[in-house]
């Protein structure tokens, strides 16, 4: 599953790209969670790309091509294999949405680094992971070194903690944040519906009413 990304403006006017992480949700659950998120082929409004196969290395993405998505979450922990396995994807028609691990989070400069490596080889978004508790000089310090690098602009995108969705504005009004990782059940990052409403995105550009029957499926008995 996969589709094109799909634009939407924020209240402050940036463009926003709203991505799902749906491995939370049960494989016999799965269905019912694509059927509100996904009309028609494609993606309802306010979402960019739904997912929940996460792969590492190219066996992984070949793994995941082979299940008959389209687009894929690859778990970055060092550059030259993340590059390897985006590159992969690219070469197996997948979108890849890659996502740095926390221990380079942890370092950002060194974040930024990779980060920049990924981009070029050939990631849709490249996600950078910011930890539980962290406050608004904790994103300042994470994306600032990210800067330097032009190509990434239009890549970069943030994880925000478990109801750390007030911090995605700063993210997109000081560095031009266009990509928002979320997670369905609000377990890893905040919920698709919490975060858009955080950056001021609501109807039309959003179907407030499909997030919230998906994001409960995850917990529905």
């Amino acid at each position: 599953m996969g589709h094109r990304l799909r634009r939407l403006s924020s209240a402050a006017g940036a463009t926003v790209h709203c991505h799902i992480d749906l491995s939370v949700v049960a494989h016999e659950r799965m269905s019912s969670c694509l059927r509100h998120l996904v009309k028609g082929g494609k993606p309802v409004a306010g979402v960019a790309s739904v997912f929940w196969l996460v792969a590492s290395d190219e066996p992984g993405v070949r793994d995941a091509a082979h299940a008959g998505v389209s687009t894929v979450c690859v778990a970055v922990e060092e550059a030259g294999a993340g590059a390897a396995a985006v590159a992969a994807a690219r070469q197996l028609s997948l979108r890849p949405i890659a996502m740095l691990s926390p221990d380079l989070g942890a370092e950002p400069g060194r974040c930024a680094d990779v980060a920049a490596v990924i981009g070029r080889a050939g990631a849709e978004a490249v996600i950078l992971p910011v930890g539980t508790g962290a406050g608004d000089s904790q994103v300042r310090a994470l994306l600032a070194p990210a800067t330097r690098y032009a190509e990434l602009h239009p890549l970069l995108g943030v994880r925000l903690p478990p109801g750390g969705a007030r911090l995605a504005p700063l993210a997109r009004d000081e560095f031009d944040v266009r990509h928002f990782w979320t997670c369905v059940g609000g377990r890893s990052a905040p919920r698709p519906s919490e975060l858009l409403k955080a950056l001021g995105v609501g109807p039309p550009d959003v179907n407030l009413g499909a997030l919230f029957l998906a994001e409960h499926v995850p917990d529905a008995g």
